[in-house]
């Protein structure tokens, strides 16, 4: 007998084994397909970039109206038309957040062609020159983004969104094509901003994971205010740390340290922490918490920062390159600018030992130049000098270009997966398969990315199970060495360092635009290039057609319910007390006829009981009339109806005499036909006119 059971015990697991394996190779095959994809989009950019003189030269602009098949130009997606191919559909959900003032809506999408959007902030030539050479080689992505989409449609799953982010222009390619409205691309107010280069799923697969802790100068001087501005130092210190920290993924792992004469650790912590969603939302929280105060004192925060990195073990590290990210806007108070001080030069060799570099920052007017610049390049890393007013975010794109050189210089060739994250059109619970792209000489040319449902890849295992496989398999470390060679690219980002001499043919400002220079009309069908000159005239009610449509608004259909039955009680009661009404005359009008029948003795009366048909027509009282037929004497068929007043007739008395019937809306009283069967003949009928007194 327990042989028996242990036997069966053994068939339930292996059976639940072999389901775990089946999962798991769904699993597996479900990612094998979306990195696929994202495989076949960044091969397809780096052969059109390779020719993409071609394109440029063919690029003319046109009307947006035009087929994309014969069109030279690519529809704005922050702009007010569509491509012939925009249509009204559900196949992303009929109820999306993006309709934000919709409680039921279908999209307007456009499956023919990607839409195109660049950052804001083409102040200058060569900027809208760079974007418009982007553009028009990318629209060359479309054939495989609708490929890619008539297979996911087959396979029923989600059919968004494919794109492709561009390094140097930072354009952005998003199939399918949409007019950008959403919390992530344009509100009621107008466009918002979106660089790809600053998405995590950009910088995921241009960096690869890491260990990086930023240091934090909150000495008493970041409470100093921009006179133009009217923002404090501090605070767009926060917002350059804020921007940092959504740039990590769960690949990563990071601190937060913040200096002045002391130092201390954001949320406490002794060891590096996975960065998923939920802990950089913790730190974001600790950030914004920060205030000036104290002295500067550099050697705090980076001993500290060390110390993370050294105490972070294989469960708290990626194992990869570690990194220190330093923004001051003040000069050391110990140190001065003496970069020959001793207690200096033993924290470089502390951070050289460690093969940990530094990305530092000198923020504003007054801040130390020669300190930070001195840090960043004896440990490898760039330096990079903030101006007042200047938003910090821009001054960091050396940061992603030496991440980007990092990983440009061994080679990889994997797909790195982002974090979940809450999809910028309402779609739910994102992640996306990003793959970094390369042109021949290692410079990077942008990032190829799908998305995923977090909820199709549930379906063959726990949002744990999931995770972990996308981990390990993103978990490819780049070598930060390639920085230090002389190439042109690793050159231009290092040049502060004055020590690093240009190799040949490079130069700080190299154009890397062999094409014809084209105006971002040649590249857009529609010819906007500013964010202002995107918006229609009217504000909400005029932007979300472009892109909501069957929009069914319940809350406004109940407000207008609710108010129009208040109105009408209220014109009604209104109504009411005016002589002037036709409802109230009206309702006057059935109040008199009422009294009038209530007090006439030909009309009102209730229908006698069978009791009261029984007795003597003496005894009965009076009271209102009734109705009777008159029948006439020989008892032959009813032909004429007549109206009587006084006592109802005496009937004889006995048990086959069935009682009247009584019609109360037509307030008839009426008798069994005499003769009938069992039905005896009222003693007396009156005659027609003839009142019941009268012989």
């Amino acid at each position: 007998m327990r042989c028996g059971r242990f036997v069966s015990l053994a068939l339930v697991l292996a059976f639940a084994m072999a389901l775990m394996g089946v999962c798991d190779g769904s699993l597996s095959s479900m990612i094998a397909k979306k990195e696929a994809e994202t495989v076949a989009i960044a091969d397809k950019a780096r052969e059109l970039f390779e020719g993409r003189c071609t394109f440029v030269n063919n690029c003319n602009g046109g009307k947006c109206s035009d087929s994309p098949s014969t069109r030279t130009s690519s529809v704005p997606q922050c702009g007010n038309e569509h491509g012939p191919g925009n249509s009204c559909t559900d196949v992303l959900g009929g109820d999306s957040e993006t309709c934000t003032h919709c409680s039921k809506s279908k999209l307007q999408l456009d499956y023919d062609e990607g839409y195109m959007r660049a950052p804001l902030g083409i102040d200058s030539a060569s900027k809208e020159e760079a974007a418009a050479e982007a553009m028009c080689w990318m629209r060359g992505l479309n054939d495989v983004y609708v490929r890619q989409d008539k297979e996911r449609q087959n396979d029923g799953y989600l059919r968004a969104w494919q794109y492709f982010g561009s390094h140097q222009a930072g354009v952005t390619n998003m199939y399918p094509g949409i007019s950008g409205y959403g919390g992530g691309f344009r509100n009621d107010t107008g466009c918002l901003n979106y660089d790809p280069r600053r998405r995590p799923w950009y910088v995921a697969a241009s960096s690869g994971p890491k260990d990086i802790v930023l240091v934090l100068d909150t000495s008493g001087s970041m409470s100093q205010t921009n006179a133009f501005t009217g923002e404090s130092r501090l605070s767009v210190l926060k917002s350059a740390t804020l921007a940092l920290l959504n740039t990590l993924t769960q690949n990563d792992f990071s601190a937060v340290v913040e200096f002045s004469n002391t130092n201390r650790v954001l949320m406490g912590q002794s060891q590096l922490r996975r960065s998923t969603p939920s802990y950089i939302e913790s730190l974001e929280d600790e950030v914004d918490k920060m205030t000036a105060s104290g002295g500067t004192k550099f050697i705090q925060g980076l001993d500290k920062a060390l110390n993370i990195l050294q105490n972070s073990g294989s469960d708290s590290s990626s194992g990869c390159q570690k990194l220190i990210v330093f923004l001051t806007d003040g000069v050391d108070n110990d140190l001065g600018q003496n970069t020959n001080d001793a207690n200096w030069n033993a924290v470089i060799t502390r951070l050289t030992n460690a093969n940990v570099k530094v990305v530092s920052f000198s923020m504003g007017t007054g801040a130390d130049s020669v300190m930070p610049k001195d840090l960043a390049c004896r440990t490898g890393g760039v330096w990079e000098q903030v101006a007042d007013g200047t938003n910090p975010t821009a001054a960091m794109v050396d940061y992603y270009e030496m991440l980007a050189l990092s990983v440009a210089g061994t080679g990889i060739d994997n797909v790195i997966w982002s974090s979940p994250y809450e999809d910028a059109g309402g779609l739910g619970m994102m992640i996306s398969a990003a793959k970094a792209v390369y042109d021949s000489q290692h410079n990077l040319i942008g990032v190829a990315s799908t998305d995923v449902l977090m909820r199709e890849l549930e379906e063959f295992g726990g949002q744990g199970t999931v995770l972990n496989e996308l981990i390990s398999r993103s978990r490819v470390c780049p070598s930060f060495q390639a920085i230090t060679n002389f190439t042109c690219p690793a050159w231009r980002i290092r040049q502060a360092c004055t020590n690093l001499q240009a190799p040949a043919g490079c130069s700080a400002n190299e154009d890397n635009t062999p094409c014809r220079r084209i105006k971002m009309d040649s590249a857009l069908c529609e010819n906007v290039i500013t964010a202002s000159a995107l918006e229609p005239s009217g504000g909400y009610d005029k932007i979300k057609p472009l892109v909501c449509c069957q929009c069914i608004n319940l809350g406004l259909i109940i407000g207008l319910s609710v108010g129009g039955f208040v109105l009408l009680v209220i014109i009604m009661v209104v109504c009411y007390k005016s002589s002037r009404c036709p409802l109230n005359q009206y309702l006057k009008r059935r109040q008199a006829v009422g009294r009038s029948t209530s007090s006439s003795s030909d009309r009102g009366a209730t229908a006698p009981s069978a009791g009261q048909m029984g007795v003597n027509n003496a005894a009965m009282p009076r009271g209102p009339a009734y109705p009777s037929p008159v029948v006439p004497a020989s008892g032959g068929a009813m032909t004429n109806k007549g109206y009587v007043t006084g006592l109802a007739p005496a009937v004889a008395a006995g048990p086959s005499m069935a009682p009247p019937s009584y019609n109360p809306v037509a307030q008839v009283v009426a008798y069994p036909a005499p003769g009938a069967a069992g039905v005896r003949a009222p003693a007396y009928y009156p005659a027609p006119g003839q009142n019941r007194g009268q012989a």
